[in-house]
């Protein structure tokens, strides 16, 4: 007698097998994205200071006894907090922000230019102003400072006694020029705050040229292109180690590029 024999095992569900490659599918697309964004689409050093980490090497430093000058000790090597302005991170774990905003120290505003200048040489005790004159009036700026360096700036002068007001620029970035014009500005901004720090005594300036130079070629038909290079050049241009007394130009070119986002 004939018989017909079944398999035991329930046949498979087409269905389940959909399933299966429609979530492989989606696993596969995330990780070829995440790729894409992390090594194809990044910024790339266009912008961003690569080897910021390593700021701090090239000090010929002199024994700490008690130090002079603006003692801003952990203000440099301190991570700054993610705002909402900073949309994300590159490969390089350097935030990219759409905007920057940068801080003018103000402390006077005189017609009698002999008193701007007793202001000034008390400001050059502890940084590095400098003035602008507008008609019969000249202003005098303690400095130009950023989110990371303006509250040290802040409780100095106050510390000090010498009245200031605080004036925000704020620069958005529409394109490579003006992304690399606010990184220049930030990096000159932290090596001459470094030359204040207690017991440095000069900076190599071979870590900021080099960064410079690894910069990405920028259009001249964007706008920002001639205050870049004039900062490149300026740089560039810097002797092989700087100290307080140096730099005193670099503070006015900085706010001189900047001035026109007021």
């Amino acid at each position: 007698m004939k018989y017909t024999r079944y398999n035991g095992r329930p046949k498979k569900k087409q269905g389940s097998n959909l399933l299966f490659y429609v979530a492989l599918t989606l696993l596969l697309a995330l990780v070829l994205g995440t790729f894409v964004q992390k090594f194809l689409l990044k910024e790339g050093n266009g912008i961003w200071f690569k080897n910021q980490g390593q700021q701090g090497q090239g000090q010929t430093k002199e024994p700490s006894e008690g130090g002079s000058g603006n003692q801003n000790e952990g203000d440099s090597n301190s991570a700054a907090p993610i705002t909402e302005d900073e949309k994300d991170k590159d490969g390089d774990g350097e935030v990219v922000k759409d905007k920057y905003n940068f801080y003018i120290l103000q402390c006077g505003v005189f017609k009698v230019q002999e008193n701007a200048n007793k202001v000034l040489d008390t400001l050059k005790l502890y940084g590095r102003p400098f003035t602008e004159t507008e008609g019969e009036l000249t202003k005098v700026y303690f400095g130009v400072y950023t989110d990371e360096t303006i509250g040290a700036a802040t409780e100095l002068l106050s510390s000090k006694g010498i009245e200031n007001s605080k004036v925000t620029i704020t620069v958005p970035v529409e394109d490579l020029s003006a992304g690399q014009l606010c990184k220049i500005s930030e990096n000159m901004i932290e090596v001459m705050n470094k030359t204040y720090e207690s017991g440095v005594k000069s900076l190599k300036t071979s870590d900021i040229k080099s960064w410079v130079g690894g910069l990405d070629a920028i259009e001249s038909t964007m706008k920002q292109y001639a205050a870049v290079e004039e900062m490149k050049t300026y740089i560039n241009n810097l002797p092989e180690e700087v100290d307080k007394s140096a730099l005193q130009d670099g503070m006015k070119l900085i706010y001189d590029k900047i001035k026109a986002f007021k």
